[in-house]
């Protein structure tokens, strides 16, 4: 299978800014981050053939319903998560529903005023697959995931990695779902810092199967 390129030096030519600038002490660049999944999605009919139910197949290790905890931003906040995982009806996408919640987040907004506020963040995206690229797409439920999704491939049998690739400004995170030997639904997200530090972690959640 074709492998996303998540060479350090290719995504350093892709990365306008490091994402500690990004960043500059508030939410703003994070939040409109994960608001780019946050609106209902538009499904595109596909014609079904069996090599792309073949390679959807391969993806219902995430159907269901998960619940758990984990951090965003900063390691010491706690965050909780729901993620809702099904089949579309033409059997060639999965629905994927997420909310995230949170208390304690603050961001400054010009000209320094400070808000303190809870995180609530709700995003629905859909995964499907295209025979002619041989990879996954991820496309966020928003005109601009409708219009450009983000290429993902199965690393390993059970764990999905998704590119996310954003323009204003423009940068690149790596999404990672992993489903461990456990049964949990281990989720990670991933961002460029500098040549330096590399790849900084800025969210990572553990879920639980409840359904």
């Amino acid at each position: 299978m074709a492998m996303l390129n998540l060479k350090k030096g290719d995504y350093m030519k892709c990365c306008d800014k490091p994402i500690s600038l990004l960043l500059a002490g508030n939410l703003s660049f994070v939040l409109s981050w994960f608001l780019m999944l946050a609106l209902p999605i538009v499904v595109s009919g596909q014609t079904p053939s069996s090599t792309s139910q073949e390679q959807m197949g391969k993806l219902d290790f995430l159907i269901g319903e998960w619940k758990g905890k984990g951090w965003f931003i900063d390691p010491k906040k706690e965050i909780r998560q729901t993620t809702k995982v099904k089949k579309g009806k033409d059997g060639l996408t999965l629905i994927i529903s997420d909310k995230k919640s949170g208390e304690g987040y603050r961001t400054v907004s010009p000209p320094g005023v400070v808000i303190d506020h809870p995180l609530l963040l709700s995003s629905t995206a859909s995964v499907y697959y295209d025979e002619k690229s041989k990879l996954y797409y991820w496309r966020p439920g928003t005109s601009a995931g409708r219009r450009n999704p983000h290429a993902a491939v199965l690393a390993e049998p059970k764990v999905l990695r998704v590119k996310l690739e954003f323009s204003a400004p423009h940068t690149i995170s790596i999404m990672t779902i992993e489903i461990t030997d456990d049964g949990e639904w281990h989720e990670k997200h991933e961002a460029w810092h500098s040549e330096e530090k590399g790849w900084v972690t800025m969210m990572e959640t553990v879920l639980k199967k409840v359904k």
